[in-house]
This record gives structure tokens, sequence and C-alpha cells, in this order.
């Protein structure tokens, strides 16, 4: 099992479109990674719950895959988190304002996904972020200010 791999801290099966199924809840015990890449496969299903133990990663990229359901918002937990891309999966819900206390982030990709409701205020306390995008959701109301 991939769980028994508990001193990895970089993990990678990018690139790998035949890669299908949903995300292992396994991969959530790796508590010692930092850097997780599954990004361009094939995956489907939502994020497991399993990933709130992932307190120490500082980039996540799950991007170009098939995934569903709500973001979960313990990843606003993740207080070294510097690379959040999401993009281009089939997200529904509204964006956490939890990922108001990623201050260490930099970029953060949420694009061509299916998010609705307004952008959190709690957002500009991204000091650090330089890349933001959020086009291509279902979002209203208004950009705060």
């Amino acid at each position: 099992s991939i769980a028994m791999l508990s001193n990895v801290e970089t993990l990678s099966f990018s690139e790998n479109p035949d890669l299908s199924g949903t995300i292992p809840e396994s991969i959530g015990y790796l508590t010692k990674m930092t850097q997780l890449y599954l990004d361009r496969c094939s995956f489907s299903g939502s994020i497991p719950s399993t990933f709130k133990n992932l307190i120490h990663l500082e980039e996540m990229h799950l991007s170009v895959n098939h995934l569903t359901g709500t973001i979960p918002p313990e990843i606003g937990n993740f207080q070294n988190l510097t690379y959040l891309f999401l993009d281009i999966n089939n997200f529904t819900g509204s964006i956490p304002p939890s990922f108001g206390s990623l201050t260490n982030l930099e970029e953060l990709q949420l694009n061509y996904n299916h998010l609705t409701g307004s952008i959190p205020s709690t957002l500009g306390n991204l000091s650090n972020l330089t890349i933001l995008f959020l086009q291509q959701n279902e979002l209203d109301g208004t950009i705060p200010s």
C-alpha cells in the first residue's frame, strides 16, 4: 500500500492520462509530504477526507482531472501552502472562506470548475498571492473591495 511510504515528501503521478479511479485515501496518511502532484490524470470523485492530515503541504497540484464535490475547507489549515492548483475539474459549491488563512499562498488556481456563490472577502488576507485565477466558474455577487 502507498500508505507504507511514510517518509515520502514528494509524490508525483502527473501526466498519466490513463491513471483513473478515485484518489486513494491512503495518500492522506503520508503526513511528511510537502509536494503532491496528481495533475493531468483522469482521477474522479472527491478529494479524500484524509487529505486534512497533509498539513505540511507546500504544493498541491490536482489540475486537469475529473474531480467533483466541494473543495474541503480543511485545506485552509495548510499553513505552508504556496501553490494550490484545483483548476480544470468539476468542483461545485463555494470557495472556502478558510482559504483566507493561507497567508503563504502565492498562486491559487480555481478556474474552469462549477464553483458558485460569492468570492470570500477573506481572500484579501493573501498578501503573498501573485496569481489568482477564478475564471470560468459560476460565481456571483461583487468582487470584494
